[in-house]
Order: structure tokens, then sequence, then C-alpha cells
């Protein structure tokens, strides 16, 4: 049965499988019919095949055995498709590949389906062979036993008749199985002939499937050295495209190049020219005006040296007559020279007596020039009647009223706590008319140490005056006057005046480093600051009544140790943790940006709102106003200080007015927020590396500025 299993290879290896939906139902096929296995069996048995060359192989003098496109044509007309074009790859791969219009194709399936087909009916014709072999071996079979039968019959004594019939029998049955003999060896004849034709059907599909095999790998092959060949083409062509173009574009821009240079060379040589021609008529114009004032000059001069000569004359004429009069007579001599002494003795003391007045109406009523900002305004009601009318407040709404005072500025709670404390003690000491206690406060820039002060004033019932030690350095050695007459003048405050220094470390650092000092106008600059701190030290020395100091600083470490005995006081300012840079995000973002957007479509004009125009209006979104992005902020501003994040929602309000239809989007504001993160770590890296080598030059190891006091002086050598 081997033709049996090789048609099952076939059938399994080259049929298509049939898509089938779950129920097993054809979902591809319409119209089936069962397919005319004799009419294939006859195609097959009448097409020729031939062996031929193809006009466009690309194998040279190569013979290929199958069937040709006329008996494909007249046999199996379903078989052959003409397509628009075919494309050819030329024998010589220099030359382009042939394209072929109209060209009819054979479609191989179609060829192969049939043998399928046509092997089906050999198969089912082997099948009835068999069978009429097997019942021709079976009758036979039966006819030997009916003849063994008779012969038994026979040896038993039947008559000769029976004898006869009994070879009649014999001889019918001989006949009859050389009959079936002859049948059966037919039968195996026609079964050897199409197991023949089957083997030779079968050596023609394998043959023909290895030429479909090798055609198809060529055709691949070669289609895939066309399409190499094709790109490597488009390629090179692209590329000196390319080329062309880079060579074209560079000749033109050299071109444009050497007209421009060669224009701007005329236009130079133009300007030259032109220049030069104006030089020329200027020069030669400023010659001639050089002539006439050289002439006019010279007869100015010899007129006025003729009108100077007769004056000279004139003078020292009457200068003689003078002078003979005078020394004519002596007392009127000694009367004139008493005069001239007498007036510039005149002028020196009022001088000085303007000066005083001055230097006591500004102690009086006027404003020292190194204060800044102040509250304190000269009044000229008696002391006895201003105090008369101000009543000191109870303890308990003095609490509550300092509290309220302090509730808007946002601080750690310790550190609020520290303030209101000291505000509270500030306030109690001015009813009972104690000595005031001088206050250091300390921390890094921004973190709102100057309000603080204003509203330490404001609540204790005292005026403030706010200076900066920066503006002592340039007063030289007006600096100590100065200070003696700021402080003078604060006594004149009948509330007691809170003097604020901030940067107290530019004039009030440590001597030692003064003390070093070399000679020029460095020193000198030196010596005037270091007697400006003595003077302060003197008018701190003892307890007063009628001022209380308040130092701000980020250096507390480079104060001089006598100022830092004058303290009374030292707060820490720390920056702002999470939850005071939440709030400060809110107020801020509120002051610098919501108030700023409401107030834009606010002042909206009638017009603007008629005809819906919404230029110059700003927009803030939701999500800037949402908690996450609030948080976000405040903890991604960490180490920020509160004049940082003001200044962080002052770039947001730029942003929103840059913004596309001025609208400030989460987007941007967490964009603007890590620009001035980022901004705000190389800052304080600068600041560290900074800080870093000016204590490696003082033989200091960096501090921290923010630290409390507690600072070891070194003794002078």
């Amino acid at each position: 049965m081997k033709w049996f299993v090789f048609a099952l290879l076939i059938l399994l290896e080259f049929a298509k499988a049939d898509e089938t939906d779950p129920s097993g139902k054809f979902l591809l096929y319409s119209d089936i019919q069962v397919a005319n296995r004799t009419e294939s069996l006859l195609r097959l048995r009448n097409v020729p095949i031939v062996r031929y060359k193809f006009k466009y192989d690309s194998l040279v003098d190569r013979y290929q055995l199958g069937i040709i496109g006329p008996d494909a044509q007249k046999y199996f007309a379903e078989s052959i498709e003409v397509v628009p074009s075919k494309t050819f790859t030329s024998k010589d791969r220099s030359k382009a590949p042939t394209v072929v219009t109209n060209f009819p194709v054979v479609d191989k399936n179609v060829l192969f389906m049939h043998g399928l087909v046509a092997l089906q009916e050999l198969i089912f014709r082997y099948e009835a062979l068999s069978a009429a072999i097997d019942s021709a071996e079976t009758d036979a079979s039966k006819r030997k036993d009916e003849l063994l039968a008779i012969e038994k019959r026979i040896t038993s004594g039947v008559s000769a008749q029976s004898k006869t019939k009994l070879e009649i029998a014999q001889k019918e049955a001989e006949l009859a199985l050389k009959q079936a003999q002859l049948d059966a060896q037919k039968a195996e004849e026609e079964m050897l002939l199409v197991q023949r034709e089957l083997e030779h059907e079968k050596e023609m599909v394998e043959y023909e499937a290895n030429l479909v095999r090798e055609r198809m790998a060529r055709q691949e092959e070669l289609e895939r050295l066309n399409n190499e060949q094709v790109l490597k083409m488009e390629k090179e062509l692209a590329e000196k495209r390319e080329l062309l173009a880079r060579e074209t574009n560079e000749a033109l821009q050299k071109l444009r190049q050497t007209q421009s240079s060669e224009l701007e060379q005329q236009k130079l040589e133009h300007e030259k020219e032109k220049i030069r021609v104006e030089i020329d008529a200027k020069a030669a114009q400023k010659r001639i005006q050089q002539e006439m004032e050289l002439l006019k000059m010279r007869t100015q001069s010899k007129l006025d040296t003729e009108r100077m000569i007769t004056g000279i004359k004139t003078i020292s004429a009457q200068v003689s007559r003078i002078v003979s009069e005078i020394f004519a007579k002596p007392k009127q001599v000694a009367i004139v020279t008493g005069i001239i002494l007498g007036l510039i003795a005149l002028y020196y003391v009022f001088k000085e007596l303007f000066k005083l007045l001055r230097q006591y109406v500004q102690s009086r009523i006027g404003k020292p020039s190194l204060v800044r900002e102040t509250s304190f305004t000269y009044s000229i009601v008696p002391h006895f009647i201003a105090n008369y009318f101000s009543r000191p407040e109870e303890l308990s709404s003095s609490r509550k009223m300092l509290e309220d005072a302090f509730s808007n500025i946002i601080l750690s709670s310790e550190d609020k706590q520290r303030v209101v404390h000291l505000a509270l003690a500030t306030r109690n000491t001015k009813q009972s008319d104690a000595p005031f206690r001088h206050v250091l406060l300390h921390g890094s820039p921004g973190t709102g140490k100057t309000l603080i002060a204003r509203r330490l004033a404001a609540s204790s019932g005292m005026d403030y005056a706010i200076m900066s030690g920066g503006d002592v350095a340039p007063l030289g050695e007006d600096a100590v006057s100065q200070l003696h007459g700021l402080f003078q003048w604060a006594a004149r405050s009948r509330k007691g005046l809170l003097v604020f220094i901030d940067e107290a470390e530019a004039f009030l650092a440590a001597r030692t480093s003064v003390a070093g000092a070399g000679s020029g106008d460095g020193a000198s600059s030196e010596v005037h600051i270091r007697n400006a701190l003595n003077a302060l030290l003197y008018q701190t020395g003892t307890p007063s009544h009628n001022f209380m100091l308040i130092l701000a600083t980020n250096r507390p470490q480079d104060l001089d140790v006598a100022v830092l005995d004058r303290i009374d006081v030292s707060i820490p300012i720390t920056p702002p943790a999470l939850p005071q840079r939440l709030e400060l995000v809110k107020l801020y973002l509120n002051e610098h940006v919501v108030k700023v957007a409401n107030q834009s479509q606010q002042s909206r004009s009638v017009l603007s709102k008629l005809f819906g125009s919404t230029r110059g209006v700003r927009y803030v979104t939701d999500d800037c106003l949402s908690e996450p992005v609030l948080h976000r902020i405040a903890a991604e501003t960490e180490g920020f200080s509160g004049r940082e994040i003001a200044k962080l929602f002052i770039a947001a309000q730029y942003a929103m007015f840059l913004a596309e239809k001025s609208t400030l989007t989460a987007e941007i504001l967490l964009e603007t927020v890590a620009l001035k993160v980022e901004e705000h770590h190389i800052k304080r890296g600068n600041f560290a590396q900074l800080r870093t080598a000016e204590h490696a030059v003082d033989g200091k190891a960096p501090a921290d500025a923010s630290a409390p006091v507690n600072r070891k002086v070194k003794a002078k050598k």
C-alpha cells in the first residue's frame, strides 16, 4: 500500500487547510461541487509535457521540463492569469530589468490540484481492480471445492455417464480456473500498470514540486538581487543627487559670498572715499576757521594788551596816589588793618555757630543720614501732657494683641514663641520704665528679621529706626559723629526708639582683623570702621531707657566679642520648615499671581467686555491652586527662605504674562519652580565655596550662619 501512503503524504503536504469556525461550517468558500476526477485524469493523460528554453530565463541555455503556455491554455484554461506587467532580470546584470506587459502567468497551484484529482481517480480504480481480483479468487476457490466434491462422488462408484459428466465438469472447472487465472494475471498486469503509472505520476509530482521549489528559490534570489540592485542604484542616485545639490549649494554660497564680499568691499571703498572727502573738506574748513580765529585772537590780544597796559598804568598811578596818602596818615593804616582782621575772625565764628546750630536742629527734629526708615516724628507737645494721655494696657490684653500682631508672620512655632515673649517683655519693660535689653537676630538671609523688628517696635509701642551696617564705612571719619548724632536723636523719642541695624557684621566685625591691617587707604578705612565700632560700644556700654538695639546678621560668628557682650537676648531665625513653606506658598501665590489675575479681569474696559476681547487679561487655572500642586511646591522648595519663595512667585507672575493666552497652568508653574530650585542650588553651592575659601584665608573653620552665638575669642598676641 505504498502508493496509498504516498498519496496521503502528498495530500497532507500540499493541500491547503480550510479555515472554519468553531461550529465546523465553511466561512471562506461558496458553491462547493465535487471535482470530476475522470476529466482531470483525461486532461493529464492528453496534455503534452515538453522540454523547452525560456526567452527571459536568468540562466543561459537552460532546458526546462514542464507544460508551456499554449498547452496550459488549451487543457487548463483556468490556470492562466494575464498580469499587466512582469519584470524579468536581465542575464547581463549591468543592464536594466526587462518589463513585459500583458504577460500570461500559469498558476501552478491549479495544475497541482488537477494532479491530485487525477491521483485520486487512479486510487479509486486501483481499489476497484483489487476488489475484482479478490472476487475472482473467491469464485475459483468455490469451484475448486465443488470439483473435489464431484471427484469424491465419482470415486465412490458412479456410472460411466456420470464419469463423462464429471470429466466435462472437470474440464469446465479447469477452463474456469484458467479463465480466473487469466483474469487474475490480467488484473495483476493492470495493477502493475496502475502502480507504474502511480510511480510515474509520483515522480512527475516530485519533479514538478522540486522544479517549483527551485524556480521559487531562484525567483526569490533574483528578486532579492534585483531589489538590492535597485536599492543600490537608488542609493547611488540619491547620493549623487545629494552630492550635486551640496556642490550646487556650496557653489551658490561661494558665489553669494564672493558677490557679497565684493559688494561690501565696494561699499567700504565708497564709504572710505566719502569719509576722506568729508575729512578733507572739514580739514580745509577747519584750517580756514583756525586761521581766522588765530587772526582774530592776535587782533584781540593786541587790543587786550594795549588795554591792559593802559589799565595797569592807570591803576598803578591810583595805587601810588592812595599809598602815598595813607602813609601820609599812619593812624588810618592801623584802622584798616584792624577792620580786615575783625572781618576774618567774624567769618570763622559764624561758621562754627551755624555748624553747631545745624547739629542741634538736626538732633532735635531732623532724621540722621544713617537712618533709612523710621516711624519717629518730633512732637512739640510737652512730656507730661503726652504721658498723661498714654495709658498702659493690661498684661492679658497685651498678650492677645501681640499674638494677633505676629499672626501673619510665618515662623516656626518655637521661633514665633520666642519673638512673642520678647515683644511682651519689651512692652512690660517700657511700661515699668526699666532699661531696654539689646537683641541679636541671626539666621539665613530672607528669613524676615527686618519684618520682625518692625512688628516688635509697633507691638511694643515704640518708635523704630532702620539702618544698614554697610552705610557706615562710606562715611569715613564722619562715621563717629553720625553714630553719636543717631543716639542723641534717639534720646529725643518719648516712646523709646528701637534701633535696628541690618548687616551688622559690616562694621561690627571682630577687631582682630583690623589690628593687622597695612598702610594706605584700606588701612585708613579699617581705622574709621574701628572708631565707629568704639563709638557704638560707648553708646551701649550702660543700660538705656531711651533706645533698644536690635542687630541682624547672617554671620554672628564674625561679630566682635565686645558687641556680643552688649547683647542680652540672642534669637536664631531658622529657615521655614515644610508647614511654614506651605503657608508662604499659599500667601505669595495669592498675593503675586491670583490677585494680579483677578485685577486684570476686573479692570477690563466696557468695550473689551462688549466685544469679548481678552487682551491684557490674565488667568490662573484651578490646578495651580490644588492642594497636591501646593504641597509639591512646598516640598521642592526645601531650604528656601521667605524672600526666595516670594521671588519664585514673582517669576511665576512673569511666566503668566509670557504664557499662551496669558494663562498660568500647573505645568508652567512647576517648570518655573524647577528653574528656581536649580538656581537656588547653584547659588548655595557657590556661597558654600565662597565661605570655605574665606575661612581658608582667615585660617578658620566654616561655621553655620544660622547657628546660635557661641563664639570663643582668641587673645591678641
